[in-house]
């Protein structure tokens, strides 16, 4: 961003800072994200005279062609000095120049599959709904019961738009459980696959919901995030979720120990237990640990996730 007689003012410098996306569909509706791989939230677009009236503000195009987008805003309906000039780059030129994450993929079946990232990720298109974590919630309407819980679920979406391998691995109740794996198989053919290097590349998609405990919940709360409550959630922060997300991360890529040792930091940042050993139970297996496998999979029995256990037999 720059000003229309090409300045940059302190304040285009802190909105140059942040990521912007725009995505425009030709039934005039646009949305508006601050997150690379997220539709974000849906308004309403008119286009005349090469003028783009959001309603509540108008940029005029100043150019555009396949890659780039050029506009201005207006100021009272017309361009001045300090009108604000924005440079549009297409999604996919811009992620293009975004460099790989190290590490950032794992081998299965002798086919390459990518962590979703800023980078590499797969887009969630639907008539009604502008993101699959909106779209499952229904399945699993208030079978978190009220109680605070975190949940996470991988999937992989292949280059032929089918999904494969879902797993749960941070899990609520059996309920839950079910719901989701269903509901994740509703969203088949409403995905498109990342593209990498001119191809479509697998993707390993992560979902995650965490719920806060509806004791002491006020109508406030549920108004500012109805689905997830992780701006208040105190049993499972943000550093735990990272954590947890990461070791997921590291069992797919095989480096078992380097996992464990992650989910020993999850043990200090919250108190739930169970999804832990269970973890800890399933790495011990592929180590070919059988002693400590058993170690954790009778915790686990013990445990409210015992269903995982009894399901296996």
């Amino acid at each position: 961003m720059e000003t229309y007689d090409k300045r940059v003012t302190p304040a285009i410098e802190a909105r140059n800072a942040n990521f912007f996306k725009y995505t425009f569909e030709r039934d005039e509706k646009v949305y508006f994200s601050l997150t690379q791989n997220e539709k974000g939230n849906e308004n309403r677009y008119k286009i005349k005279n090469n003028i783009i009236d959001f309603g509540f503000n108008k940029m005029k195009i100043e150019s555009i062609d396949s890659v780039n987008l050029i506009v201005v805003e207006l100021e009272d309906n017309q361009i001045t000095n300090n009108s604000t000039r924005i440079y549009f780059t297409k999604e996919q030129a811009f992620l293009d120049k975004l460099p790989m994450e190290k590490d950032g993929f794992y081998v299965a079946n002798n086919d390459t599959v990518f962590f979703e990232s800023n980078k590499i990720y797969p887009v969630f298109k639907h008539k009604t709904i502008s993101d699959a974590t909106t779209f499952i919630q229904p399945f699993v309407e208030g079978l978190s019961k009220g109680n605070e819980s975190f949940a996470l679920i991988t999937f992989v979406l292949n280059t032929d738009g089918k999904i494969s391998d879902i797993k749960m691995h941070h899990h609520i109740n059996k309920a839950y459980d079910k719901n989701v794996e269903k509901a994740i198989f509703k969203t088949q053919g409403s995905w498109i696959s990342p593209i990498v290097n001119g191809k479509k590349v697998n993707v390993l998609k992560v979902i995650e919901y965490a719920y806060m405990s509806s004791a002491g919940l006020s109508t406030d709360d549920f108004k500012a995030d109805p689905i997830n409550y992780t701006h208040k959630s105190g049993l499972f922060p943000e550093e735990y979720r990272k954590v947890f997300k990461n070791a997921v991360k590291l069992i797919y890529r095989e480096e078992y120990k380097n996992a464990l040792e992650l989910y020993a930091q999850c043990l200090k940042l919250t108190p739930d237990k169970s999804n832990i050993d269970y973890q800890k139970s399933i790495i011990f297996t592929l180590l070919n640990d059988i002693p400590n496998s058993n170690l954790f999979i009778e915790a686990v029995k013990k445990s409210n996730l015992k269903y995982l256990i009894s399901d296996k037999k």
